[in-house]
């Protein structure tokens, strides 16, 4: 596996060491704690899809049984530090490089970070000018496999 990314900045640092803490008893395996964690953050950040809400609720509390109140505790903690980072730099992709970093990538199976930069660049070779699409039609319209396929299985 390649070297784990340097923490950037003290976002970074804090939900690191929160995360590497509810590893500490041993209860939990690092990729449970990591896709516990960004589904509880998915289910807090998309509430206000009313919808939804009584699903995602009950997908959140099903997770949080597996987890005592400090470790919960730990969780809202590193969702705090999660905001703050994204307030500080919306333009960055922090899940990605802390992924990375805690070293839950598989070169195996072909699972690696492309750096946020490289995406940015890739998109625009792809998309073009979006700006000059939005003024000219008020919206832009993406055709994404990928995006189509989350919208029929939510």
């Amino acid at each position: 596996m390649a070297q784990p990314l340097r923490l950037r900045d003290e976002h970074q640092k804090a939900i690191v060491k929160k995360f590497e803490s509810q590893l500490s008893s041993g209860r939990h395996r690092k990729w449970t704690v990591w896709s516990d964690f960004v589904a509880m953050a998915a289910c807090t950040l998309s509430l206000a899809d009313l919808k939804k809400r009584g699903e995602r609720e009950k997908l959140y509390a099903d997770i949080a049984k597996k987890y005592n109140e400090q470790e919960m505790d730990r969780f809202c903690a590193m969702f705090s530090d999660l905001i703050k980072a994204y307030e500080d730099n919306p333009s960055q992709d922090l899940l990605g490089e802390l992924f990375m970093r805690l070293e839950l990538g598989n070169d195996h199976n072909g699972q690696f970070f492309t750096p946020y930069s490289v995406c940015v660049m890739m998109a625009k070779m792809s998309a073009g000018d979006l700006k000059a699409e939005i003024d000219k039609r008020g919206y832009v319209s993406v055709n994404d496999e990928t995006v189509a396929e989350m919208i029929r299985t939510a």
